[in-house]
């Protein structure tokens, strides 16, 4: 308790020091301003009226805060409890009056309280004012518009079209300071419209309507109000509608090229039309119609649209389309076009007036080429084929089948200048390849081909049986080499010395060798395969386990055992009885 009375009193000596010292000053609450005007009770006072007051501090004035009410009551922080208009701080000037009341902030024939307070340099408030009162000046409502254009129930309008009420007329006088228009899709809603102007200080009595915000064919609902420069409204206008125009389709497009009637067409073309034209494109600001997609379809000259030629639908804005080769025209034949365009809100055009074209007369093609090897090691060799089919000029595609599954399509663009292809097999056999050329003359294509053999590295094997071979009896060996059509020799070798040697020639059918070792233990057999032309030899090494003799074997030399135990036991039966009898 003692140490906390020294604490405080030194407190207290450090505050008179500083209150003393010559150049210092004790920071102090700003003095409380005081309102001016209007006076308080004023009558028939302006609703954007100005507010000043007096401030005197030691201190420069930093920011004031203003707030008006309609009761005096205040809060325990001495701001009022039912504000109507609140600045809350804001920088203040040295002028002390205040114009920050905008217009419809307090209304005409009301009484108001207000109050201010000021911040000092420092950063300490000041308390509130005083409150002093005022009360507005009466006065009458703008007479209610009348929506003028466009009338109730309108149809076929504009997207563009502006919304207009008619003339502003206060009895007072006043003057027309700002309108409040809304539409809304439908009628007598307007808690959420489409659209609401807000305060428009601008568009008086006519406005238009946002970019977007009308859709075609849709029917819509819209009111105004006016507001004079005393801040009274009138009341909102009786609602109308208005529906607006519905979309129309897209113009049909013209052919252009070929010409009708053209000759000599090529039978890989391009079909051009005109630009896309909707007359709501050019019409309407609000709404734009873009080109969404195009139809073009070809017939002959004795089918019908229902089944073209040919039919192709483009998406974006395309105004030609490149028939490709797979549409199989053929040459020296007359076809028929048209095409249609779509818009951006789905409305196709009507077709496009027919036009007459003849493709270009072209010979049958001959379809030609060469490999640079017909023989082939798989995985290794490399087949270089070359295009040989005539004439180049005028075929469309050539289609590679090259036999193991693999093909590729050329045209005229993607052919290589030279008419060459590699090719490598994965996998021996025997593969035709197949070069099939198209043009118009031959749409369903001209073929040639070429047998190619691929040959494969033999690789040696063999299996036997039994599995567990004795000595002395026959084991039987079998070949399993691979790719025995490219094998040359099979050469047996046994490491009791002997051999054998196959060729295609003496090659069992059942590919089988037979072969007997005399004594048991592990024995050695190898199988050496030889490729034919340069695909080398491998050979197949396998040990083999054979089994000794051992066990019971019956023999000649077991007889004559036998027979000479018993001569030994017959002559000794006989001493023995020869004894007996002496």
């Amino acid at each position: 308790m003692v140490r906390a009375r020294i604490v405080a009193v030194m407190i207290i000596g450090v505050l008179l020091l500083s209150a003393l010292a010559p150049g210092t000053s004790v920071a102090t609450v700003p003095a409380q301003p005081v309102n001016v005007s209007p006076y308080d009770g004023a009558v028939d006072i302006m609703t954007t009226t100005k507010l000043s007051f007096t401030y005197s501090d030691n201190h420069a004035l930093s920011a004031l805060w203003l707030q008006i009410a309609v009761d005096n009551q205040t809060l325990t922080d001495g701001s009022y409890a039912h504000t109507v208009f609140d600045t809350g701080p804001i920088e203040a000037d040295s002028a002390l009056d205040l114009e920050v009341i905008p217009l419809g902030a307090l209304q005409p024939s009301t009484k108001y309280y207000w109050h201010v307070k000021a911040m000092d340099e420092l950063g300490y408030w000041s308390v509130w004012s005083v409150g002093t009162s005022l009360t507005t000046v009466k006065g009458y409502a703008p007479d209610q518009p009348e929506n003028y254009s466009p009338t109730d129930g309108a149809t076929e309008i504009s997207p563009d079209q502006r919304l207009w009420g008619t003339g502003f007329y206060d009895c007072e006088g006043n003057g027309h300071f700002a309108s409040q228009w809304q539409v809304t899709s439908s009628a007598g809603e307007y808690g959420s419209p489409l659209f609401d102007s807000g305060i428009d200080l601008n568009n008086k009595t006519q406005i238009a309507m946002p970019v977007g915000l009308v859709d075609y064919g849709m029917k819509y609902y819209w009111r105004v109000r006016y507001q004079d420069d005393m801040g009274l409204w009138s009341a909102w206008s009786n609602e109308t509608s208005f529906t607006i125009v519905g979309n129309r389709a897209p113009s049909s497009p013209q052919n252009l090229s070929p010409a009708h009637q053209a000759t000599g067409v090529e039978t890989t073309l391009v079909l051009q039309a005109s630009d896309f034209s909707d007359s709501d494109a050019t019409a309407y600001v609000a709404l734009t119609d873009s080109q969404a997609a195009s139809q073009w379809q070809i017939r002959t000259s004795t089918g019908g649209y229902d089944s073209p030629k040919w039919n192709k639908v483009v998406t974006g804005a395309a105004t030609s389309v490149a028939v490709p080769g797979e549409a199989d025209l053929l040459a020296g034949t007359p076809y028929y076009w048209h095409v249609r365009y779509q818009d951006s809100l789905g409305n196709w055009s009507g077709y496009s007036a027919e036009t007459l074209f003849t493709t270009k007369g072209v010979a049958v093609p001959v379809a030609a080429f060469t490999a640079d090897k017909t023989e082939a090691v798989a995985d290794q060799d490399l087949i270089t084929f070359t295009d040989n089919s005539t004439p180049v000029g005028e075929i469309a595609t050539w289609d590679w089948d090259f036999g193991d599954g693999t093909t590729e399509r050329w045209d005229g663009d993607s052919r290589p200048p030279n008419g060459e292809i590699p090719h490598t097999y994965t996998a021996g056999g025997s593969y035709t390849v197949t070069l099939t050329v198209k043009n118009g003359a031959a749409p369903l294509g001209v073929a040639t081909t070429v047998v190619i053999t691929v040959h494969e590295k033999p690789e040696a094997s063999f299996t036997l049986t039994p599995a567990a071979p004795k000595a002395g009896k026959e084991i039987t060996f079998t070949d399993t080499s691979t790719a025995i059509d490219d094998i040359e020799s099979w050469e047996w070798q046994f490491d009791d010395g002997t051999t054998e040697t196959w060729t295609a020639a003496n090659r069992p059918d059942d590919r089988q060798i037979t072969h007997k070792f005399k004594k048991g233990g592990e024995h050695a057999v190898s199988l050496i395969v030889k490729g034919k032309g340069d695909l080398g030899e491998t050979i197949y090494n396998k040990k083999i386990n054979v089994r000794g003799a051992g066990g019971f074997q019956f023999g000649l030399w077991m007889v004559a055992v036998g027979v000479g135990v018993v001569v030994v036991v017959a002559g000794a039966v006989y001493l023995l009885r020869a004894r007996k009898g002496k």
